[in-house]
């Protein structure tokens, strides 16, 4: 027979081991158990070509090839949601892709990325790729994942500032002539 006794110990690790996982997954913002594509494919609106067009909106305005889809997702995950629960942000985007299919003129609902990039060029100005542009800075570069990619190591002022931590750690420049520097002096020292 199996003993099936947990002692206090095993469960107060395996609580603690639980807590830690959920608390980096929620702060990542990165679900392994659900992946965000299927949560769209539950969603009523947009319909799978506007959120489609919405991830390749995103894309085009931020580019960055060392990404993975899943940071996009993120952003295209939160006007989902958000559209869900304001009234005003989904009159916005509905009124955003009916443009874009307008102008995509029989490309609806895969245009090529040529006729979105130029769509996007002749709305530029509107609400809709404002509110996209938004939720794109805030969601996609304030994600600490993004910025382990970009090399960003965060704020500087908890860990004493930028003076000992890297100021002056260009590796990829030419070192620059010493009258370059502001507190040279004219004769030489």
């Amino acid at each position: 027979m199996i003993n099936t006794t947990i002692s206090r110990r095993y469960f107060l690790t395996a609580g603690i081991g639980s807590l830690i996982t959920s608390r980096f997954l929620l702060v990542s913002g990165v679900s392994l158990f659900v992946p965000i594509r299927s949560i769209f494919a539950e969603v009523d609106f947009p319909d799978p070509d506007s959120i489609r067009t919405l991830f390749r909106i995103a894309r085009i305005l931020y580019p960055h090839d060392d990404l993975s889809d899943i940071h996009y997702e993120i952003v295209v995950k939160t006007l989902v949601q958000e559209s869900l629960e304001n009234d005003s942000t989904r009159q916005l985007l509905s009124t955003g892709f009916a443009v874009i299919s307008e102008k995509s003129t029989g490309a609806w609902p895969d245009p090529t990325d040529e006729q979105l990039s130029g769509i996007i060029r002749d709305i530029a100005g509107s609400e809709f790729i404002a509110k996209i542009k938004t939720a794109t800075i805030l969601k996609l570069y304030d994600n600490h994942a993004v910025w382990q990619t970009f090399g960003y190591e965060g704020e500087a002022f908890s860990k004493g500032g930028y003076i000992d931590r890297g100021f002056n750690d260009l590796d990829w420049l030419p070192e620059p002539p010493p009258e370059a520097s502001p507190v040279y002096n004219r004769n030489g020292s």
